[in-house]
C-alpha cells in the first residue's frame, strides 16, 4: 500500500473527469453503428512516419466467435508506440500480423497504434460468457493486432475485463500494458500466470522510472516488501518519493554513477531505458538478474533480414554469456510485451485493493496524440499520458456520421 502522501499526488494528476462517460455509455446502447471510424493511422515507418487522422477507416466488425466489439473512451500512450511509429521491429510485426490467425484485416499500412483500451461493449461473439453488451471494459490488444487510437476497436475476449468501478475510463486506460510489463517481470519464477510476491528483503533498481512501468513497478515491489532505489530526472523525485520509493537517484547528475556505485548492489536491476547496460550490470550481486526493456541491438532490425537477425541474436547471446560467465547473473530482454494470461485479472485485485493507483501524467485528445508522442521522446515520461476520445470530437466525423442516418459520437466532456 503506498502512502496517504502518495495517493494524494498520484490523484492530483487524475484530476480531468470523464464527466460524459456514463451518458455516452447509455446513448452508444441506443444507436447504430456508424460505416467508418475516426482513427489515427501511421501512414509510414521511419524518420518520416507521420501519425495522420482518418475519418474513412471502415468500422470494424466481429469476425470471430470470441470477439467484442467496444465503443473506445479512452487510451494511453506507451513507449512501445512510439517505437513502433520510428519503425521498431516493423517488418517481423507486419509477418506476425500476416501469419496471425486471430486478425482478419489490418496488417499493412496505414496501421493504428496504440494497445490500451477503456469503454462500451457493443457487441459480442457467440462464445463470449463473461461481457454482455453495455459492460464498461478496460484491456489492452495484442502488439500484432489492430490499435486502440479509434472510435471502435474489436478485441478478442481475454485482451477485455471488467473496468474497476473505483476507475475513470482515463484511469483504466492508463493501466493495463504498462502493469503488464510490470506484472510480467516480477512473474514467479516457475509460475507463469502468479505475480512474484517473496521479495522481501530483496534490493531492486529501476532504471528510468518515472515512466508508466516504473511508477507502476515501485507500487507492486513495495507491497511485496522489497527495498526499491530508482532513478529519473530531477523533476520526479517527488512523485517517486510519495509512490513509496526508498532511494531516488538523479540520472543526469555528476555524482550519479558514483552514488549508485557506493550503493549495496541489487538482487535485481529494471532498465527501463536501455542505454546503461554496462554500467549497470556489474551493479548486481551473483545471482542476481538484470531485465531490459529496450534492446537497443534490436532496434537495427528495420527491415526482413534473416542474417540480420540471427546476428542480432548471436550479439544478445554474448550479453548472456557474458553476464553469466562474469558477473554470475541472468540477462533477460523483452522485445515487446505481450503480458502473461491472467495479468489483467491480478491488475483488477491490485487495484480493487488500493496496491496500486493510476499515475495520469497528461489528458490530451486523439488530435493531441503526435505532440505528446514528440513531449514524451524529448522530456520523459512522468507517470501516462492518457488519450481521451471523448474530448473535442472533430466536426468533420459527426457531419459524416449524421449523414449516414447512423447516429453521431456521444458528445465530448
Amino acid at each position: 500500500m503506498m502512502s496517504s502522501r502518495g495517493a494524494s499526488l498520484v490523484r492530483r494528476f487524475c484530476q480531468t473527469a470523464h464527466s460524459a462517460a456514463t451518458g455516452a455509455a447509455a446513448e452508444s446502447e441506443q444507436i447504430g453503428l456508424p460505416s467508418f471510424t475516426r482513427a489515427l493511422e501511421l501512414t509510414n515507418y521511419g524518420e518520416w512516419g507521420k501519425l495522420q487522422m482518418s475519418y474513412e477507416r471502415k468500422c470494424p466488425e466481429l469476425t470471430r466467435s470470441n470477439q467484442i466489439l467496444i465503443r473506445n473512451l479512452a487510451s494511453s500512450i506507451n513507449n512501445h508506440d512510439i517505437e513502433m511509429k520510428s519503425g521498431y521491429l516493423q517488418c517481423y510485426l507486419d509477418l506476425a500480423r500476416k501469419h496471425s490467425k486471430q486478425l482478419s484485416e489490418g496488417f499493412e499500412l496505414p496501421l493504428v497504434l496504440g494497445r490500451d483500451f477503456a469503454g462500451v461493449v457493443m457487441d459480442v461473439g457467440k462464445d463470449v460468457t463473461t461481457l454482455k453488451p453495455g459492460d464498461e471494459v478496460f484491456g489492452s490488444s495484442t502488439v500484432v493486432g489492430p490499435g486502440c487510437f479509434s472510435d471502435f476497436i474489436v478485441v478478442d475476449q481475454l485482451e477485455a475485463r471488467p473496468k474497476p468501478q473505483s476507475l475513470s475510463f482515463l484511469e483504466a486506460a492508463s493501466l493495463p500494458y504498462a502493469a503488464g510489463a510490470a506484472l510480467t517481470v516480477f512473474n514467479t519464477p516457475g509460475h507463469k500466470n502468479q505475480f512474484h510476491k517473496n521479495l522481501s528483503g530483496k534490493r531492486i533498481l529501476i532504471h528510468g522510472a518515472g515512466g508508466g512501468v516504473g511508477t507502476l513497478a515501485i507500487q507492486l515491489l513495495k507491497q511485496s516488501g522489497a527495498h526499491v532505489s530508482t532513478t529519473s530526472l530531477a523533476r520526479s523525485f517527488d512523485l517517486l518519493k510519495g509512490l513509496g520509493a526508498d532511494v531516488v537517484y538523479g540520472f543526469r547528475d555528476k555524482a550519479f554513477e558514483q552514488d549508485i556505485e557506493m550503493s549495496p548492489k541489487f538482487d535485481l536491476v529494471l532498465d527501463t531505458t536501455g542505454d546503461a547496460e554496462d554500467f549497470l550490470i556489474p551493479r548486481l550481486q551473483k545471482r542476481g538478474t538484470f531485465v531490459s526493456l529496450k534492446q537497443r541491438l534490436m532496434e537495427r532490425l528495420t527491415e526482413y533480414d534473416p542474417d540480420l537477425y540471427f546476428a542480432i541474436r548471436k550479439d544478445i547471446l554474448r550479453v548472456k554469456m557474458r553476464c553469466f560467465f562474469k558477473y554470475r547473473c541472468r540477462y533477460n530482454y523483452f522485445s515487446y510485451m505481450e503480458p502473461y494470461k491472467y495479468y489483467l485479472d491480478h491488475l483488477v485485485e491490485f487495484v480493487d485493493s488500493g496496491t496500486i493507483v493510476p499515475v495520469v501524467q497528461n489528458v490530451v485528445g486523439l488530435e493531441g496524440v503526435t505532440a505528446a508522442m514528440d513531449k514524451i521522446e524529448k522530456e520523459h515520461a512522468q507517470g501516462k499520458t492518457v488519450v481521451d476520445l471523448l474530448l473535442a470530437p472533430d466536426v468533420p466525423l459527426l457531419e459524416k456520421q449524421k449523414s449516414q442516418a447512423t447516429g453521431s459520437l456521444p458528445a465530448g466532456g
